[in-house]
């Protein structure tokens, strides 16, 4: 189900980066980050990245991750497209892991792309530790029929 600013699925929403959510999004970033330890030995570091982060002209499209139960903020999405292949960051915050919120939001997210930007292929890159992501990844694009996963 999606309305004009979120994404809505059993137990996560996917929201658009907005400026009443853009405070939220940026603390749950700091946190969910893949590096976000830096961000902690560097405040002129976050204060950088964090200002590259708007809710009008940036290039990413980024939507805050919320907790349909609570709705608070859980996680973040970024994307961008390459040459018309997307480039996406999923990221949820640790004490909100091991939930199903990732698979279901990598579901929402799938199913938003295919539909609303007609993309028609999927490629993902993941580090070889992250041997569960693979697996979610896997399981979704081919019970979703939308290719295979080598």
């Amino acid at each position: 189900m999606q309305n004009d600013n979120c994404i809505v699925g059993d137990n996560v929403e996917l929201c658009s980066l907005n400026s009443e959510n853009r405070d939220e999004y940026l603390k749950v970033f700091k946190i969910a980050f893949n590096f976000a330890e830096l961000f902690s030995t560097s405040e002129e570091l976050w204060r950088t990245m964090s200002g590259m982060i708007r809710t009008d002209s940036d290039r990413i499209v980024r939507f805050a991750i919320k907790n349909s139960n609570d709705k608070r903020s859980c996680g973040y999405i970024n994307y961008e497209f390459e040459k018309d292949m997307p480039s996406i960051d999923i990221a949820i915050e640790s004490k909100y892991r091991n939930n199903g919120y990732g698979y279901e939001v990598a579901k929402l997210l799938c199913e938003y792309l295919l539909s609303q930007k007609k993309l028609m292929l999927f490629c993902g890159t993941l580090c070889l530790k992250m041997q569960r992501q693979f697996e979610l990844l896997k399981s979704l694009v081919e019970n979703k029929s939308m290719g295979k996963v080598l």
